[in-house]
């Protein structure tokens, strides 16, 4: 899986787990980047089929997650917002 659906990541990708947020609105979420270029990308896996897809980022939204893990409500809020 390369699929990166804002930004396109390189040819050369390789995943680099960052943060695992669990079950958000029926899809388990993890950040990560590419090692090879640097893009921020979340999977978003869906909860009852497991099909998986990635994301791409901003590095504003990859932040934003991060910041937010000592709150675990107002992550859960700004992972539906972004999801939705």
């Amino acid at each position: 899986m390369r699929e990166a659906s804002r930004y396109r990541c390189c040819d050369a990708f390789q995943w680099v787990a960052v943060a695992e947020f669990g079950r958000v609105a029926g899809v388990d979420l993890a950040q990560g980047r590419c090692g090879a270029c640097g893009m921020h990308l979340m999977t978003v896996t869906d909860g009852e089929t497991g099909s998986a897809s990635r994301v791409s980022l901003t590095a504003a939204e990859a932040g934003l997650f991060l910041g937010l893990r000592r709150d675990p409500a107002k992550l859960a809020a700004a992972l539906e917002s972004w999801f939705r």
